[in-house]
């Protein structure tokens, strides 16, 4: 349960912070199985609707996977977790948190790429306004290594404007910086374990990964029972997406 200080702040800031909120016995878990989920995912190649992927010199690695409680019994336990669903319950006034999306996000050492400014909403805009997300840092979050960068404040004035940018399999939306000054951007860095609250609303980006050492996080974003459920109509459609499309390649290859 979030206590009222820790509401009002986040209402105020459109984020909370809460560092080192997981034990150390769950972050290695989670760790695990990070790494487990390598090999589930099917071939890092384009075309893959699993995975975005990011070039390591001559190989590649995943930048991002989505979903992952279908692949993973440790993330899909978290996500039912009440350490988890309780703080959600808080922000949504007692009513029941529903899972909306699932995905694991990694930042290689010396190549992991950034995520520019951006709102989570400007993808999810046929869903509820409530939805609200947890990152959770896997590793040690820094500012070398690419940790989470929010603004506060701004989630007050909705849906900003934005540029949509052709980035080959989609169109992706980021926010100018005519429209949203960089430097109000904070850093949050944060030992494993570390829980970032933010809405769909606030604006967000993570620098490039300029460390020698991995920044994974864990992403899970959660909306009010009375707004209804989007998950099957997004990470589920995707999640079935991936599946058929593995299922494919490993027929070829037979």
């Amino acid at each position: 349960m979030l206590t009222a200080a820790q509401r009002e702040q986040y209402e105020r800031d459109g984020f909370l912070v809460l560092p080192g909120y997981l034990d150390k016995e769950t972050v290695a878990a989670l760790a695990r199985a990070a790494e487990e989920l390598r090999e589930s995912v099917g071939p890092l190649v384009k075309g893959n609707p699993r995975v975005q992927i990011d070039r390591l010199g001559e190989k590649v690695g995943i930048r991002q996977a989505w979903p992952v409680i279908d692949l993973s019994p440790t993330f899909a336990a978290l996500a039912r977790d009440e350490r988890i669903v309780g703080l959600f319950r808080s922000l949504f006034d007692g009513d029941t948190p529903v899972l909306f999306e699932d995905k694991l996000n990694y930042k290689h050492p010396g190549i992991g790429t950034p995520f520019p400014m951006h709102q989570d909403y400007s993808y999810w805009k046929d869903y509820s306004p409530r939805l609200t997300s947890a990152l959770i840092y896997i590793d040690e979050a820094t500012a070398e290594n690419g940790c989470l960068e929010v603004i506060a404040g701004q989630h007050r004035r909705g849906l900003l404007d934005r540029t949509e940018q052709d980035v080959g399999a989609a169109v992706d939306h980021f926010i100018p910086e005519t429209v949203l000054a960089p430097a109000l951007a904070v850093k949050v860095p944060g030992p494993p374990g570390t829980l970032i609250l933010f809405s769909c609303l606030t604006p967000h980006t993570s620098a490039p990964n300029r460390s020698d050492r991995p920044r994974r996080a864990l992403i899970l974003t959660y909306n009010p029972a009375r707004d209804g459920s989007g998950y099957e109509a997004t990470s589920g459609e995707n999640r079935d997406r991936s599946n058929a499309w593995l299922a494919a390649q490993k027929e070829n290859t037979a």
